[in-house]
């Protein structure tokens, strides 16, 4: 009878930790391939720092860093480096869904969002660009095209030239070229 008991016990163990893998593994079947073992790092590619996203399908491109008009203390590499840890800063705290630009200090920036009505802030900045800069044309020279023309969502509203641009991270990681 004890060792019934036992056995019972055992086999009941057993099947316990058996649900419990398979709940797992279905959770984590349910995740897009991305977001299972995405993270951001600053490389190059033909000379040109770029801030990549590492995913199962290969290295992403997020933003090339070409641009060498922000001065000797403040190199491509620098902000490529600098900005690859902000990208992986706010996707480790879930706050990177959306890619939006804004406005913060006066400033046009670029930001994570978990929402598109979500204002920027200095935890969310991802970078700045200059003072006069058109944050929307900025942001589609930056980002891969085809990638960008599948997560892309521009605000619909009355705006001119300087619309709001907002672009879904997952889409965008799904869409885009890998290098």
């Amino acid at each position: 009878m004890k060792l019934n008991a036992q056995i019972l016990a055992g086999l009941a163990r057993a099947c316990g930790i058996a649900s419990f893998t398979t709940i797992g593994i279905i959770s984590i079947y349910n995740l897009p391939i991305y977001a299972q073992s995405t993270t951001f790092f600053c490389g190059s590619n033909k000379g040109i720092p770029v801030t990549y996203a590492r995913t199962p399908r290969g290295n992403v491109p997020m933003i090339r860093w070409s641009d060498r008009s922000f001065g000797d203390n403040w190199t491509s590499r620098r902000r490529c480096e600098d900005v690859s840890r902000r990208f992986q800063r706010n996707y480790d705290n879930g706050t990177l869904k959306t890619l939006a630009t804004g406005k913060l200090n006066g400033y046009p920036v670029l930001c994570a969002a978990v929402n598109q009505d979500d204002p920027c802030t200095e935890k969310t900045l991802l970078f700045t660009l200059k003072r006069n800069a058109n944050a929307r044309r900025v942001v589609e020279r930056l980002l891969d095209t085809r990638g960008l023309a599948a997560g892309k969502i521009v605000n619909q509203s009355a705006c001119k030239d300087d619309c709001p641009v907002y672009v879904n991270v997952d889409v965008y990681l799904s869409s885009a070229t890998p290098e």
